[in-house]
C-alpha cells in the first residue's frame, strides 16, 4: 500500500491517522484515484486496519459512491 500512496512504511506497530484532503481535486488529475485508494486499502490486513483512522475530505457532489461504500465495508463508523 505504501508504494501507491507515496507514504513511508510505518516504523512501529502503533496506531495512526491518515488524512486525504481534497479527494475531489485529486480526481481532477487522476480520475482513477478512488479505485487506486480502494485497491491499496484492500491490501491492508484487518488487524492493521483496526489501528488506523482515515479521514477523507471531498466535495459531496464529487464524492464517488464507490469509495464511500468501500470505506464503510472496511471500517465501522465510530460514535
Amino acid at each position: 500500500m505504501t508504494k501507491e500512496i507515496g507514504a513511508p512504511p510505518p516504523r512501529s506497530r502503533g496506531s495512526g491517522t491518515f488524512f486525504l484532503d481534497g479527494l475531489d481535486e485529486g480526481l481532477n488529475n487522476l480520475p482513477r484515484l478512488d479505485q487506486l485508494l480502494d485497491e491499496a486499502l484492500e491490501e491492508v490486513p484487518e488487524p492493521d486496519r483496526e489501528k488506523v483512522r482515515l479521514r477523507v475530505t471531498c466535495r459531496s457532489a464529487r464524492r464517488p459512491g464507490r469509495i464511500e461504500e468501500s470505506l464503510r465495508t472496511r471500517w465501522q463508523p465510530t460514535s
